[in-house]
């Protein structure tokens, strides 16, 4: 099983040997909240195998990931660099096998602002961007049961799997291939056996899902807002190549009932459709914790350049000669290229994309003081996540790290050193500063803080003094 290497390993080594160059040198994590927990319950795995059954760890990225989460925050970039490597190699070969030329797509996905910059990221979206794609190629490519094998196990990357595993049932059922749907529960029949053990309960994925009902502080939104978003997910040209190609295959294609062109149609455009619909439904009730994150997409970026490569090829279709053709493309990829660097909204960010956050850089602060002060040793207690990523502590050892939503229940230890941001202590843990400055439980003993774009970020250490 080949996969079509020997045709794809000169661009595909090149271009991951590059990105591992650009995250050696990114300091960005990308997110400053699930990328950093997902790695830190990715690596802290070997030690706590709780987080291999974990619904919110996702058992599958940590069972995958834990490897390279040893070696650090760096170890978890270079996973998902080649996760997304793989991703961009089958989504090239799915369209190298309908057009028999496909870089364009490279280009489509490599300077997708989100993709790209996800790769310096400890976010599970890569992983199952990749293993949507490698199942997609090996439908298309007929060899059925590995598909659904692998789809099997999507839920177990991301929720969204529970979407998007049954679209690959829908089209086993339309071809006929009743049997070959039965390895879409091996992730379930697997992750529910290992369940019977560790929690007697064989459908715990669905009975821990921490998702369900409606979570205030996440908010709701506007039914749009996904679509409206798209330009920052992968560009501008891409969008608007993206919304040709759903317009044209969707309404004005007449293969589209033909059984090769309906399972394209079915992997590719139902799938990111289904997608699309659900968060968008999700972030307009507010239900499933949504917040309205555009970040989510990362997982299906590579469908959206699948289609964005059909509009493209739809506008080809009009060139009358192979002159105009070239000219058209070199044009399309000059624009692809040079739109994420010029001066528009969806570019990228120079000053904060490849950096630490000013919130990370006010904690580094922060951390630098209490390591070299005399307070070191002292059991510790925080709300954003960025410490446990920087700070010698344990975060699942009650006797180095006490979570600060601890302080609403009086449950800081004497001598706990208590770090109050103004963000994720706030609105993840609901913990305000009047809480701890106007207790007398607690004793100030640093502030630090960072403005940017108008907005202070604050951090005030406390002592617990009783």
């Amino acid at each position: 099983m080949t996969f079509g290497i020997h045709k794809s390993l000169k661009w595909f080594w090149l271009i991951v040997a590059a990105n591992l160059g650009f995250i050696f040198w990114s300091q960005s994590t990308f997110d400053a909240g699930d990328s950093i927990m997902h790695y830190l319950h990715a690596r802290q795995s070997w030690h706590y195998p709780k987080y291999f059954l974990s619904h919110w760890s996702k058992p599958f990225f940590v069972l995958i990931a834990g490897p390279f989460a040893q070696f650090g925050f760096t170890g978890i970039k270079v996973f998902n660099t080649l996760c997304v490597g793989i991703a961009v190699w089958f989504t090239y070969l799915i369209v190298s096998k309908k057009t028999g030329s496909g870089w364009l797509v490279i280009l489509l996905l490599y300077f997708a602002p989100e993709y790209f910059l996800s790769q310096a990221s400890g976010l599970t979206e890569p992983l199952f961007s990749s293993l949507l794609m490698a199942a997609i190629w090996c439908y298309l490519d007929k060899r059925f049961v590995l598909s659904l094998l692998i789809a099997s196990f999507l839920p177990f990357i991301r929720s969204e799997g529970w979407l998007v595993a049954p679209v690959f049932g829908l089209i086993a059922l339309l071809d006929g291939r009743y049997k070959d749907i039965l390895w879409l529960m091996t992730g379930h029949l697997l992750y529910g056996i290992a369940g019977l053990f560790y929690y007697q309960d064989f459908l715990w994925m669905f009975h821990q899902n921490p998702y369900q009902g409606i979570e205030e502080k996440y908010g709701s939104g506007d039914l749009f807002h996904y679509i409206i978003q798209t330009p920052y997910m992968i560009g501008i040209p891409a969008a608007v190549l993206l919304s040709i190609g759903l317009v044209r295959q969707l309404f004005f294609c007449r293969e589209i009932l033909k059984p090769d062109f309906r399972t394209r149609i079915v992997l590719i455009y139902v799938t990111f459709l289904v997608f699309l619909i659900a968060h968008s439904l999700f972030w307009y009730f507010g239900i499933f914790h949504s917040f309205g994150m555009r970040r989510v997409f990362i997982a299906v970026i590579p469908l959206m350049a699948l289609i964005a490569f059909d509009g493209l090829s739809y506008i080809l279709s009009f060139s009358t000669s192979a002159n105009l053709t070239r000219i058209m493309v070199t044009l399309i990829s000059i624009t692809v290229v040079t739109i994420p660097f010029s001066d528009n909204k969806t570019a990228y960010r120079l000053e904060e994309d490849f950096q630490l956050s000013q919130s990370q850089q006010t904690i580094k602060s922060a951390v630098k003081w209490f390591q070299s002060s005399s307070y070191k040793d002292r059991v510790v207690s925080y709300g954003h996540v960025y410490f446990s990523m920087i700070l010698n502590k344990d975060m699942d050892n009650s006797e180095e790290v006490v979570s600060i939503g601890c302080v609403k229940s009086n449950e800081i230890r004497k001598g706990t050193i208590v770090f109050w941001d103004s963000f994720f202590s706030i609105n993840q843990m609901r913990v305000t500063k009047e809480q701890l400055e106007l207790s007398p439980s607690y004793k100030r003993l640093m502030r630090f803080n960072n403005r940017w774009r108008g907005e202070t970020f604050e951090i005030i250490v406390y002592e617990k003094i009783d």
